[in-house]
């Protein structure tokens, strides 16, 4: 993680069984095997980032879920605003909450093989530094996604990047 976000504030948990409550629209993980999540603050908790992600049985169980993320997000105006993110994995979104609690929070979802990622992103500078800092951050995200989907242990780092 950058230096600016080094306060753990959601402890690395991982269970190599499906989650019981899923971010996915539905609420539930249809063919999911396995979770993880760890979040982070910056000292002053200003900013903070919140990684998540669902291992499914297959790439199509995978793809079927983002399919309804997508849905959800494009279909939702009255929720959440469909960004022009950074690209990424297979198939990725990015979308920013409209409302009050969370209108400093912007999520990146991608789907890399039989994996879901997803990346909250909260930086009460603004929307425009909070999209850079997304930018950043999925790049590496998804390159660490890219290294499990492809058996390997992920070691893509954002020590060198700022936030």
């Amino acid at each position: 993680m950058p230096t600016t976000l080094r306060h753990v504030t959601t402890e690395l948990r991982s269970r190599a069984k499906a989650p019981s409550v899923c971010k996915d629209p539905g609420g539930r993980c249809k063919g999911a095997v396995a979770n993880g999540r760890v979040g982070y603050l910056s000292n002053d908790k200003a900013e903070g980032a919140r990684y998540d992600v669902i291992v499914y049985r297959n790439t199509c169980a995978a793809e079927r879920t983002f399919t309804a993320w997508k849905s959800y997000a494009d279909s939702n105006k009255h929720a959440v605003t469909v960004l022009d993110g950074p690209r990424q994995g297979n198939a990725s979104i990015t979308y920013a909450y409209k409302s009050p609690v969370k209108k400093n929070t912007l999520t990146l979802v991608v789907r890399r093989d039989q994996y879901i990622g997803t990346l909250d992103l909260r930086d009460t500078s603004g929307a425009a530094a909070g999209r850079t800092d997304l930018a950043a951050l999925s790049e590496v995200y998804a390159e660490r996604l890219s290294q499990a989907a492809r058996g390997g242990t992920p070691s893509a780092t954002a020590a060198d990047v700022k936030v």
